[in-house]
Order: structure tokens, then sequence, then C-alpha cells
């Protein structure tokens, strides 16, 4: 039976083998010491683990651990990150943290005397830090900015702040990860964007009509940036549920 046979039958509340996921998305993830811990468990060739996911410090689960782990799932994941920078450029880093950190455009950090680790949302030191990872810890707490409400003074508009149009980054993204799930040779996602930018220029009224979440919530967690759409394993990949 196909890893897709297995999705679709559990998904169908139908007996059989009970598909298994690791890594597909934040809820499924593991930690990147985990990541790198089962890779020197199985044999399997040692290097840095990339972080596929700042806010919890998961780590990339690449197809010969999946493999060996029996994975069933491999995910589609968005352009963003919990913290509002984007995926792209997040680096490869030791698994421990204390000998190596991630580095993406965005992912800017300062380390107090006590060691303690300092995130700002979309890579912005100008503002208050919105997440925390202790010296002593694994991974990154949320920081609650939220200023008082006034109850008396509230608008529907600050939250539409969190909406805004797919940009052709966003959907190169997206042809990008669709091509690689469904085992197609992806173009670079470069190429991609500047096909989308010019779609995006000749016809406008069609990319206007496209809506997400943004990158940034108060807490500066967006829950739809970081997205993840799971896929099913097989023998070749097919997208096949969410």
């Amino acid at each position: 039976m196909t890893s897709r046979e297995k999705v679709r039958r559990a998904l169908a509340h139908q007996p059989g083998p009970v598909p298994v996921d690791f890594g597909s998305t934040g809820l499924t993830g593991m930690h990147v010491s985990c990541v790198a811990a089962l890779r020197a468990h199985y044999g399997l060739p040692p290097h840095p683990v990339r972080v596929t996911e700042p806010y919890q410090m998961l780590g990339e689960v690449e197809d010969d651990l999946a493999k060996v782990l029996g994975s069933d799932c491999v995910g589609a994941n968005g352009r963003g990150t919990m913290f509002g920078f984007p995926l792209e450029g997040l680096a490869r880093v030791a698994h421990a943290l204390g000998s190596g950190r991630a580095r993406a455009r965005g992912f800017r950090t300062r380390q107090n005397e006590a060691g303690d680790v300092y995130l700002f949302p979309e890579g912005d030191t100008s503002v208050a830090p919105s997440g925390h990872l202790p010296a002593s810890g694994y991974f990154f707490d949320a920081i609650v900015r939220q200023e008082p409400i006034d109850e008396d003074k509230l608008d529907p508009a600050d939250n539409c702040e969190e909406f805004k149009l797919l940009s052709p980054a966003d959907i190169a993204h997206w042809r990008h990860e669709f091509a690689k799930v469904r085992g197609e040779k992806a173009p670079s996602s470069a190429a991609w964007a500047a096909r989308a930018s010019a779609t995006s220029r000749s016809c406008p009224r069609r990319f206007s009509s496209i809506r997400r979440a943004s990158a940034m919530s108060a807490s500066g967690i967006s829950p739809s940036s970081s997205a993840a759409t799971t896929c099913t394993r097989s023998s070749g990949i097919s997208a096949t549920s969410r």
C-alpha cells in the first residue's frame, strides 16, 4: 500500500495501516537537535541541520531520514516564518544551539549577558523583540507586545493590516513548492518570480483578487505566511491533502 493510499484510507476512516508523518508541518516537526541525533543514529551523511521553523527551532527532515523513519508525508511550506521574515536563506545550523545559529535576511538577534537570545519581528531591531530563547532553552517563547486595549476606541481597521495581496515572490514560491512535491523539476524561485512579476503587470486584476494573511501579528506570529500544505509520499510524490 502506498503512502497516498494509507493517508486517504485514514481520512476516510477506513481500516488499514496508520500513516506516519515526521516534519511535514509545524505540528509534526522535531527539534534540530533531534533531527541531527536521528541522522547520526541511522548512519546518514552528517551535516548541520537546516532550520525550517525558527520559532520552535524545527529541523528539516530530508528524504533520506524520512524514508528510514517510514514517514508518509512531505510538506509544501509557506514562504514566511512565524516572525515575519521569509524562509529563503535560512541557513543550516549546528544542532547544538551554542555552536550555531540560523541565519536569514530577517533572522536578527540580540544576546544579553546571561546568554538569552532575542529575535525581532521581520528582523526589525528598532522595535521591541517578539521572541525570547532562554540560554538554557531549545526554542523561542513569544513575547506579548499587545498594548492596552481601549474598549471605547476599537477600530476594525486595526486588524486589516494582517491581510495583503500575494506578491510575485509568494506566487513563485508556491509554484516551486508544488512542483517539488509532485516530483517535477522545480524551476528556481528567481525564475518563477520574474515570470510572476511580468504576469502581474499584464494581468493586475488576477493578482489583486488573491488575498492572504501577512507575515505579522501583534506577537510577530502569522498563521498563514508559514502555513504548510501536507502531501503524501509514494513512488512519486503527489499532493492529496491539506
